[in-house]
């Protein structure tokens, strides 16, 4: 069984997006698969994540170049 990506652990100094396991690019697969699952799969995947993130009140959260860990854990938690 193949680890999902989005359960990979956060990059160096704990903030996902700074090593290579929390590039957005390692979890794309995970993201979009547990985005969809909520609703939002429009297929542009950082549309998609800002969109949950705003419906769950963590948009402020939001950057460009990684995933904040505790975006990642609240997405983990609420979707399978």
């Amino acid at each position: 069984m193949s680890q999902d990506p989005a359960l990979l652990s956060p990059g160096a100094g704990g903030r996902t997006g700074e090593g290579p396991e929390g590039s957005f690019a390692e979890l794309d697969e995970g993201l979009a698969r547990r985005l969809a699952s909520t609703g939002y799969a429009s297929g542009d995947l950082r549309r998609d994540l800002y969109d949950w993130m705003g419906r769950e009140n963590v948009e402020e959260r939001w950057r460009e170049d990684r995933l904040d860990p505790v975006v990642l854990q609240h997405l983990r938690a609420t979707t399978s």
